[in-house]
């Protein structure tokens, strides 16, 4: 008998432990496991509404056609071969879409022979959205392109500005790099409009820049409804039939030595099953010690 209660509870602690695996996340900025403000959980859960692809390896994007690829804050410079793989993804006629603000993006457009270049220094305005000059509202341009539509207003924060390039949305003329990052503009400082995203051609394909990483987290993806932060990242699933998001050089997938063990064995579809196997153990197990159960029997 005893032998059996000792059995069950090493049943039990594995299926809490289960649980607890299974639903883990983290709070690091950017990452697709952190469900807080700060995370792009939710980002990541409107892409599984979409054919969308998580590339690991860059191999992958070599039969890729029609396809968006996204590059969602990079944290290291890139390596010759992995621009040349980004470079014949270009040359295919497919769409890449770069979200960095002080990041290793300039490396990355170098590298593919772009024009545009992330400016140093947080872009600050006077037509702000909240009581925060950082937090500044974009406006499309005239230029007409498939991932504006039917948009207004954009908020940033704390976004960088872009030179060159095609600009696609603008920051409002009361605005200026803030060098000292006092929030107030000095004599240094130049008021007037700044590019937040531009688009260049490169042979058949486009890249795309937006200088704010942090319009993917979960706090500007659910601004209120005056706000088309939320319209934007639903114009960058859709743009085109597939979408790839770039997992090997992002903060997205920045994890902690525990946590990645997490995801690894997540990812594991056998370990997956025994995973909600053992959780709907877990489940049946406490419904079965329930009052409510006994009183029925």
């Amino acid at each position: 008998m005893r032998s059996k209660h000792i059995i069950l509870s090493i049943v039990l602690c594995l299926a809490a432990t289960s649980i607890i695996l299974y639903l883990s996340t983290n709070d690091q900025d950017l990452s697709r496991y952190n469900n807080d403000w700060n995370g792009t959980s939710h980002f990541f859960t409107l892409t599984d509404r979409h054919l969308s692809y998580d590339v690991y390896n860059l191999t992958s994007l070599s039969k890729a056609f029609n396809s968006t690829l996204l590059l969602l804050a990079p944290e290291r410079n890139y390596e010759p071969v992995e621009i040349l793989a980004y470079s014949n993804f270009l040359k295919s006629g497919n769409t890449i879409i770069l979200a960095d603000d002080f990041g290793t993006g300039n490396s990355f457009l170098k590298g593919i022979g772009s024009n545009i270049s992330i400016v140093s220094g947080i872009l600050t305005s006077a037509d702000r959205a909240y009581n925060d000059s950082h937090s500044i509202v974009a406006y499309p341009t005239d230029y007409n392109h498939t991932i504006l539509s039917g948009i207004e207003t954009l908020v940033m924060n704390k976004a960088a500005s872009l030179l060159y390039g095609e600009p696609l949305a603008t920051s409002s003329l009361f605005s200026w790099i803030d060098k000292d990052k006092d929030k107030l503009i000095t004599k240094k400082e130049i008021l007037g409009k700044y590019t937040v995203i531009a688009f260049e051609k490169i042979g058949d394909g486009e890249i795309i820049v937006i200088s704010d990483p942090s319009i993917f987290i979960n706090s500007m993806i659910n601004l209120e409804e005056k706000w088309d932060n939320k319209k934007f990242i639903s114009n960058i699933i859709s743009l085109n039939p597939n979408l790839y998001i770039d997992q090997t050089n992002s903060k997205t997938y920045k994890l902690d030595t525990i946590n990645k063990i997490f995801v690894y064995l997540k990812s594991i579809k056998e370990i997956k099953i025994l995973f909600i196997g053992m959780i709907l153990f877990l489940l049946a197990y406490v419904f079965l010690m329930s009052p409510y159960f006994k009183n029925k029997k």
